[in-house]
């Protein structure tokens, strides 16, 4: 939820994809994901080339916000903590992975590819 607000909160101003997903720091996969569920959820308008944060995009950013006011710096360090280790999780699985490509001869290149496959699928 903390990428869908850093979107919304940029494009309090009309933006260009490219705009969006350097100022966010996305890859192109991960800005059109994003991009589909804000303006399905009505949180973002697409007119043109741009995206727009709607009026319910901003009501979205407003409870963001105070969500992230109620929860204090206690519970937001056990939060982060988890999600720290949640993240070392996922390196570990994706460098075993890695490692499982290299031994079946499988190149960066070839990986990448049927990573992407895997993403499409997923967006189904």
């Amino acid at each position: 939820m903390e990428i869908m607000a850093q979107i919304l909160a940029f494009c309090t101003q009309a933006r260009r994809k490219t705009r969006i997903m350097y100022g966010n720091n996305l890859s192109h996969e991960q800005l059109k994901a994003y991009l589909m569920l804000l303006t399905s959820q009505g949180l973002l308008a697409h007119n043109s080339d741009k995206y727009e944060t709607t009026l319910r995009g901003q009501r979205f950013l407003e409870a963001f916000a105070q969500l992230h006011d109620v929860l204090d710096s206690s519970s937001r360090g056990a939060f982060e903590e988890v999600l720290s280790e949640s993240y070392t999780e996922v390196k570990i699985v994706r460098m075993e992975q890695n490692s499982m490509f290299k031994d079946a001869g499988i190149t960066s290149r070839t990986s990448r590819k049927l990573k992407n496959e895997r993403a499409r699928e997923s967006l189904k």
